[in-house]
């Protein structure tokens, strides 16, 4: 009997790494506060009002904990755009 591949399925999908609960948190708070960032030459950090204003309005609890692995997030994903940007 021959299997049928799902045409539906992607290959990200199939691979994706599981998150727990509070990963997932931090993922789509990182995902919703990537679209913050200004725009120039350069991948910018994400402006700290936004991470405050991102605070208040989802009644983050543990605030520090939440700015310190935002910022920790958003300085590697700078620094991986950046030096993907360098070699165009």
């Amino acid at each position: 009997m021959a299997t049928v591949k799902d045409v539906h399925e992607k290959p990200f999908v199939k691979d994706a790494i599981t998150l727990t609960y509070f990963q997932q948190i931090y993922a789509e708070a990182f995902v919703d506060l990537n679209n913050h960032r200004q725009v120039g030459m350069a991948v910018s950090p994400i402006p700290f009002s936004d991470i405050k204003a991102y605070v208040e309005l989802h009644k983050v609890t543990d605030v520090e904990d939440f700015i310190f692995i935002i910022s920790q997030l958003d300085i590697e994903y700078i620094k991986i755009s950046n030096a993907s940007n360098k070699g165009k």
